[in-house]
């Protein structure tokens, strides 16, 4: 919803505004920030951002205002645990509004969300903001061209789930993921040997306990892969949790979900545990046949 000139002074004189401000960090630990156009806070170095407009939702502003003004995904941030809610501010700009009306202050209610990201210069727009450029945190300290409210964003600590806490999170994730592709492995490769020496050997009389011993490998491997599917899954419910908190979101909402942006062998578990049962069943079968018909399974193979 659009307001007129008018309309929009009224609602400066008589209501703060409601915005999203953005302090982007670059994986070196430099800011972003970019020179204003326009009023409040002309031609200072600012953090990226806008207002939340009539009729749109929290989440559906900060998407909004980051595909806009960062080129950046909000889904893809928020799930990889780079979008953490941090404060919420109070801005008062004395004498400073967008319309450069004498005497008339602009309040801001900002909604203040850090994002570590290094989205490129060159594709940011430049309706609100003239240039970009990345500072170091004393360069944008000690700058008296950066704007007040920013060097009070910097120096403030962030209230947010420590993101360290999900890095070891995805970490143990990793590790689980890991674990079942290995053990995954080995038991395709030890029931093909078994399989492989079985019917080379159908009359061997060692023959039907090298079956068995398969039967009995495949379920021992496979309750370690679904210990390491159970801790797995423990972590990214951890990290959903984390996420969702860390930028305002209810558990009882999804927008946001780590599941859905994780990626690995094992994202249809189901598919493996169809194979599992498939091994183990010819297993046992391979097992039984050759303790009651080993003939019958040596004149089928053409071995006799």
């Amino acid at each position: 919803m659009r307001l007129s000139e008018e309309e929009f002074i009224k609602l400066v004189e008589w209501a703060p505004l409601v915005s999203v401000d953005f302090i982007v960090r670059g994986r070196d630990g430099r800011y972003l920030l970019g020179k204003r156009r326009n009023s409040p806070a002309k031609g200072y170095w600012f953090v990226p951002g806008g207002r939340i407009e009539k009729g749109q939702t929290r989440q559906n502003a900060i998407t909004s205002l980051l595909r806009r003004e960062l080129r950046l995904d909000y889904r893809r941030l928020a799930a990889s645990g780079r979008l953490r809610f941090i404060q919420v501010a109070d801005h008062l700009y004395e004498d400073d509004n967008f319309y450069h009306v004498p005497g008339l202050d602009t309040q801001y209610v900002v909604l203040a969300y850090d994002v570590e990201a290094s989205p490129r210069l060159a594709l940011l727009p430049r309706k609100e903001h003239s240039e970009y450029r990345w500072f170091s945190k004393d360069e944008l300290l000690q700058s008296p061209n950066v704007h007040r409210f920013v060097k009070a964003f910097v120096e403030s600590e962030p209230t947010g789930p420590d993101l360290g806490l999900y890095r070891a999170l995805m970490a143990h994730y990793l590790h689980y993921e890991g674990q079942m592709w290995s053990r995954t492995q080995i038991l395709l490769a030890t029931q093909g040997a078994v399989f492989v020496a079985v019917l080379r050997q159908p009359l061997v009389p060692i023959t039907p306990y090298l079956a068995g011993a398969g039967a009995l490998l495949a379920i021992a491997l496979w309750r370690l892969i679904e210990r390491d599917r159970q801790n797995r899954d423990v972590n990214l419910h951890l990290m959903d949790r984390l996420v969702r908190a860390s930028i305002g979101e209810p558990d009882g909402k999804r927008q946001v979900s780590v599941r859905s942006h994780t990626t690995g062998p094992f994202k249809g578990i189901t598919i493996l545990r169809v194979v599992f049962a498939l091994i183990l069943l010819l297993d046992l079968a391979l097992t039984y046949t050759l303790f009651r018909y080993p003939r019958l399974l040596a004149l089928f193979f053409g071995m006799e």
